[in-house]
């Protein structure tokens, strides 16, 4: 993401230091496409654009383009895993490493530097309302390496009708649930997909 102009022009030799002190926290809201993020963005007065986020107001807003990280495909935990044969079973890999996807590699850089900025304090989970759209969002947060603390709100999925998250606003966006509610919505479909790799 990196700093806005204003920050880069700031000299001196405490710079980095005024830098640290003045730059606002920022919270960083994950959509699961383009469209849904422009919603969010209007929404949040978030109008700056830049390559893949747009931001302002405390927020910024970046999306997924569907499935930009999966379960890696059997062949790509063992290569001899790639030929089925009754001789290697049971083929149970001790650990299901994630994939990105090569066609949206660029998106993902994009939404990594988004989430590890160090002026982003917390992430917001704005992608599809279940567990699909939950097992999306934390596939790309694993997989960027993201420790930050996330919110996944059930107030956010109001974007499914547009109008409606209009009229929720900002102020209902920072009534978010605790994470601690959805923490286990990912793991029903996650197995799935590890199952459809056979």
């Amino acid at each position: 993401m990196g700093e806005t102009p204003r920050e880069d022009r700031r000299g001196g030799r405490d710079g980095a230091a005024s830098r640290a002190q003045a730059r606002p926290s920022l919270v960083a809201v994950l959509a699961e496409k383009p469209s849904v993020a422009r919603d969010l963005a209007r929404v949040l007065g978030a109008n700056e654009r830049g390559e893949g986020w747009l931001r302002g107001n405390g927020y910024v807003v970046t999306w997924a383009i569907g499935h930009l990280v999966g379960l890696a495909q059997p062949h790509e935990i063992r290569a001899d895993w790639k030929k089925w044969s009754r001789a290697l079973l049971p083929m149970l890999p001790a650990d299901w490493p994630l994939v990105v996807s090569k066609e949206t590699r660029s998106q993902f850089e994009v939404v990594k530097q988004v989430l590890n900025a160090p002026e982003v304090s917390e992430v917001v989970c704005a992608t599809d309302a279940g567990r699909e759209g939950e097992l999306i969002f934390r596939y790309i947060y694993d997989a960027a390496g993201c420790r930050k603390p996330v919110r996944p709100a059930d107030i956010w999925w109001a974007w499914r009708s547009p109008m409606r998250f209009a009229r929720i606003g900002r102020s209902g966006a920072a009534r978010c649930c605790p994470c601690s509610r959805r923490t286990g919505r990912w793991w029903s479909p996650r197995r799935r997909a590890a199952s459809s790799r056979w």
